[in-house]
């Protein structure tokens, strides 16, 4: 005997009674407004811009067996005035619609979203002397970082096959600096989960201050003590009596005959 499949007949009727009424209140209404246009935003939020005359409020449907019914939870909706919403997750399908006082739609229905989709914000990328790129990260790590170049002034990019650097990475020595980059998260799949960084140039990164002339230290000549012979015996061990101008560096020896040499007990960094 054949058995057919059990009918939900309450569920069915109750989606084709509004269905109908749909289609009566959309005959029976000027034309719809245009769609929002959905997204998510990190993390977990749905939001959309809206520049016609705001509904009533907006009505957040949701699905929770990938778009194949939509169910609207009393407590899923807002102001006509507000164009973002918190569901509670993040995991299901949602869309919005614009309703008046009276419950009718009044816009077409969104585009359905997951906000768990929502990209993670964009690193902030930021060029660092010699030729590399740095960024400061708080939020879970990703997989990987791929890093993009640009050969053409940033008209084009492409992902060179060892440009990237695993999740817990915050810097990249590109093979030079003077194209454009800029870098993005990605998950195991290959996926991008972070919006893409700002571009930036490695050569574009400033020249510490104490490299712009290859000085490191000075000292004034009068402060500088001749009358200790260095370990040759030939009186030109030159030690200064002072510190230098420069922090961090405490004392330096020089020996005219060309080896550096410091002081016993004059600590020194060089």
């Amino acid at each position: 005997m054949l058995t057919l499949p059990k009918i939900d007949r309450r569920g069915f009727l109750a989606l084709w009674a509004q269905d109908r009424r749909r289609k009566r209140v959309r005959g029976a209404l000027p034309t719809l407004l245009p769609a929002p246009v959905l997204r998510p935003v990190y993390p977990d939020k749905l939001a959309w811009d809206w520049s016609p005359t705001n509904p009533y409020r907006w009505n957040i449907w949701l699905s929770w067996d990938n778009g194949a019914t939509w169910v609207h939870p009393d407590d899923y909706w807002t102001t006509g005035v507000d164009h973002d919403f918190w569901p509670d997750g993040g995991s299901s399908l949602h869309l919005v619609v614009g309703v008046d006082a009276a419950g009718n739609e009044i816009t077409e229905r969104s585009n359905p979203v997951r906000p768990d989709d929502a990209l993670l914000p964009a690193p902030v990328l930021r060029a660092a002397y010699p030729d590399l790129l740095r960024w400061d990260w708080e939020l879970p790590n990703p997989y990987k970082w791929n890093v993009w170049m640009s050969m053409d002034g940033g008209n084009s990019y492409f992902l060179v096959d060892d440009y990237w650097g695993y999740g817990d990475a915050r810097q990249f020595a590109p093979d030079g600096g003077g194209e454009l980059y800029y870098i993005v998260g990605i998950d195991e799949t290959g996926r991008e989960i972070t919006q893409h960084s700002n571009i930036v140039r490695p050569d574009d990164a400033p020249v510490p201050p104490n490299l712009l002339n290859g000085l490191l230290a000075y000292w004034a000549m009068e402060t500088l003590d001749t009358t200790e012979p260095d370990l040759s015996g030939n009186n030109n061990y030159l030690q200064s009596d002072s510190s230098p101008k420069v922090p961090g560096i405490r004392g330096m020896a020089y020996d005219a005959g060309g080896d550096k040499r410091r002081k016993p007990g004059c600590p020194s960094r060089l």
